[in-house]
């Protein structure tokens, strides 16, 4: 779901992200983004996605793929591809994904 709220300038914006972490100083609007973004402040072996080709892990499953790319293709950036989970529709690009996301 995509918020259709337009905010006008700085002010609004900051007024909107009333959710803080207490363990960095970033803000979020939502009680839902904070939850979100408090995971990644777990230690290493408590992420519950591991990539599988190394040992990293991470919060969301998105990032572990989006890594996991790196591994594909001997590296090679332009070969990388980042998958819907919904439509399994491809995009070259992390941004891409991410715009189609919200469509």
């Amino acid at each position: 779901m995509k918020c259709m709220k337009t905010l006008q300038n700085r002010a609004d914006i900051n007024e909107r992200m009333r959710f803080n972490c207490k363990l960095c100083p970033k803000k979020y609007a939502t009680k839902q983004g904070l939850k979100e973004h408090e995971r990644s402040h777990l230690e290493e072996e408590k992420k519950p996605f591991k990539c599988m080709y190394c040992d990293r892990r991470f919060v969301m499953t998105g990032d572990r793929k989006a890594h996991e790319n790196i591994h594909l293709e001997d590296g090679d950036p332009s070969k990388k591809i980042y998958r819907c989970e919904i439509c399994s529709k491809t995009f070259p690009y992390r941004m891409s994904l991410m715009k189609h996301s919200q469509s």
